[in-house]
């Protein structure tokens, strides 16, 4: 794909589909961001919004690397479960164990989603 194809591309959105674009991109990462806090909520694991935030973010940024496994697993789990040991919220163990699952979860999550704006964009059509 080219230069111009991908120019071509962007002219054909309106400034309403850019607030469109912007408005779910924002409630994409909002939706995860609320999610990732209820699962270690109640995975047991106590953050406070700061800790968590600063988590989020770092790990985001880290997973975004282009060194991951397959759906992301290893990186995920490894991020996470250092960052948390990093700010002693808890032990080795758990850290690990929990983010396994709220991987597991997090995917299940954005399964849904994914298939409701599938749904979404066939009912537009």
């Amino acid at each position: 794909m080219g230069m111009e194809e991908v120019t071509l591309f962007f002219t054909k959105f309106s400034t309403k589909d850019y607030i469109l674009i912007v408005f779910f991109s924002f409630g994409v990462w909002l939706s995860y961001y609320v999610l990732m806090i209820f699962l270690f909520k109640v995975s047991g694991i106590d953050l406070s919004l700061a800790s968590f935030i600063l988590i989020a973010s770092i790990a985001t940024v880290i997973v975004s690397l282009p060194i991951q496994g397959i759906a992301g697993f290893g990186t995920v789990e490894v991020v996470w479960g250092t960052l948390l040991m990093a700010l002693g919220t808890v032990e080795k163990s758990i850290a690990f164990t929990t983010t396994v699952k709220v991987h597991l979860l997090a995917m299940v999550a954005f399964l849904v989603v994914g298939a409701v704006a599938g749904l979404v964009y066939l009912i537009r059509k």
